[in-house]
């Protein structure tokens, strides 16, 4: 192992330790179809703690990171090609979304997900209580600029 190798003990919430960004417009509004056929909207908004990245701690092959959605907010469906992604929920809830803005599945606090590259996916918070998941992707996928 290289002299200059070194394990980072890193507090995502202290300054420094990681990017906060917010991603989405909150005004903007997402049409969904739920399971029964209803329709209903969510907002396009959610808060993102950038942690391990290549510029933030020189990680080459993966990104970590910790979304927060609002009750009623979410991410809009997109697709990474080249990447595989997780999600561990910490809490709160929320629907799953498919290519089409479909209801695919729900998940809860202690629940992964897992998605593989190519997959369309979006999800936004449907309990009373934030939605904050600790998420990670393989190199070749981004955050939707959106």
């Amino acid at each position: 192992m290289d002299a200059e190798t070194f394990v980072s003990i890193i507090k995502p919430y202290r300054e420094g330790q990681a990017e906060a960004v917010q991603i989405g417009d909150p005004s903007q509004r997402i049409e969904y179809t739920r399971e029964d056929g209803t329709k209903g909207t969510y907002g396009n908004c959610r808060k993102i703690f950038r942690i391990v990245n290549d510029k933030l701690h020189h990680s080459e092959k993966f990104v970590l990171g910790i979304a927060v959605f609002a009750p009623g907010e979410g991410g809009m469906v997109h697709v990474h090609e080249n990447a595989e992604e997780f999600s561990y929920i910490i809490s709160g809830g929320g629907s799953q979304l498919d290519k089409d803005n479909k209801v695919c599945g729900h998940f809860t606090k202690g629940d992964v997900k897992f998605v593989p590259k190519g997959a369309y996916h979006g999800a936004f918070c449907d309990s009373d209580e934030p939605l904050v998941m600790l998420f990670g992707y393989s190199a070749g996928g981004e955050l939707p600029k959106k």
